[in-house]
């Protein structure tokens, strides 16, 4: 349980997206700390000097956009969680935020109850992709699969557990801290998960596991 007010940094151009999702926080007293950022450089900035829980990001921004700043935010190291607001409507887009280590979603149009709970989740680092993100994703996943393999059912307890860990946005360090492995190895389970998923990189084998249910976020 948090002793103290989570502070979250909100990332949008939009006035009124920002407005309308501090009255949502401002009625919750653990997620009352809140600052602004109108666009991807301004939250760089406040980053450097304030050390935030979490971070809920729009990508469509002047200046500097979503996935820039998530280009920028790797570089520095930095780990704070990410959840992506959006409309939903771009698969490339969604992958490239994967890729960049992003786990939750929230649709701009959920309710506050469903925000809470995807905010409540990516807090306790379990991931979070909105029905209508796996649909986009599985719409689009034509593209991605090899009708020559099996997607999955052949993939050894170890390799299903290093997938679970990147489908939670968990860098190949990472995952070798917590299984217990060398970092070496873990690339070379994720060699072998690509192969047998009929993938080419780590976003196409979270999409892949995500629309083919080989592995379930919800309980994450």
């Amino acid at each position: 349980m948090r002793t103290k007010p989570t502070k979250i940094l909100l990332v949008d151009d939009h006035t009124i997206v920002r407005e309308g999702l501090r009255l949502i926080f401002d009625a919750e007293e653990e997620f009352s700390d809140i600052d602004e950022a109108k666009n991807g450089k301004e939250a760089l900035e406040m980053l450097e000097i304030v050390q935030y829980d979490l971070i809920l990001l729009d990508i469509q921004m002047p200046v500097m956009g979503g996935l820039e700043f998530l280009e920028e935010k790797r570089k520095l190291g930095c780990n704070v969680p990410v959840i992506v607001l959006t409309m939903s409507d771009d698969a490339v887009v969604i992958r490239k935020t994967i890729d960049y280590g992003v786990k939750s979603f929230i649709i701009k149009d959920s309710s506050r109850k469903e925000m809470l709970e995807v905010i409540n989740k990516s807090l306790e680092n379990r991931a979070f992709f909105p029905k209508e993100i796996t649909e986009l994703l599985e719409r689009d996943a034509h593209k991605l699969i090899n009708p020559e393999h099996s997607l999955g059912t052949d993939l050894t307890q170890r390799e299903r557990l290093i997938l679970t860990h990147v489908v939670r946005g968990e860098m190949s360090k990472e995952i070798a801290m917590d299984m217990g492995i060398t970092e070496r190895t873990v690339k070379a389970h994720l060699t072998n998960i690509y192969r047998k998923l009929g993938v080419n990189s780590r976003t196409e084998a979270v999409a892949m596991a995500l629309v083919k249910k080989i592995i379930i976020v919800s309980n994450m």
